[in-house]
């Protein structure tokens, strides 16, 4: 039996040295691996699973997969969790740039006029716009997240 990645959830980080983002992985919807790492190595970047330091002051895997299928697929799926949460980061940087005193700095045109709203109703008039409040919820999501692993943690 082939187990499955059904879900990653990862914080990235820019201010942990080597340390690039942590989290958790969900295995066929019924178990949770907590202590995934992405790591900066001499060789670029590299999956670490969780590990408990030993009497011999060594760190040991406390979890990993057996099958070089399973490895291959939590890897794959955790790095392309970190490129997908570090572009959202770029994206929010560029967003929170833009907002500075030179203007519009971001990359995305303004978007076509919108028509005046039903009498009560408001409607978003640029891309720019609407990339904000998309920034905002994935933020919220963001802090949800954290919190969640923090409590798994503890």
């Amino acid at each position: 039996m082939v187990m499955n990645v059904t879900d990653v959830k990862l914080i990235t980080f820019e201010d942990r040295g080597k340390l690039k983002a942590a989290g958790s992985i969900t295995l066929d919807d019924a178990f949770v691996v907590t202590g995934i790492g992405v790591f900066e190595g001499p060789n670029g970047l590299f999956v670490s699973f969780p590990s408990v330091k030993g009497r011999d002051g060594e760190y040991h895997n406390s979890a990993y997969p057996l099958s070089k299928e399973l490895r291959e697929e939590i890897i794959r799926e955790v790095m392309s969790e970190y490129r997908r949460e570090r572009d959202r980061d770029q994206v929010i940087e560029m967003m929170e740039l833009g907002e500075n005193e030179k203007g519009n700095d971001l990359p995305f045109p303004e978007g076509p006029e919108i028509p005046e709203p039903k009498k009560g109703r408001t409607m978003k008039t640029s891309v720019q716009e609407k990339l904000r409040d998309a920034a905002e919820k994935v933020k919220a999501q963001t802090v949800k997240i954290s919190e969640k692993v923090r409590e798994e943690r503890l």
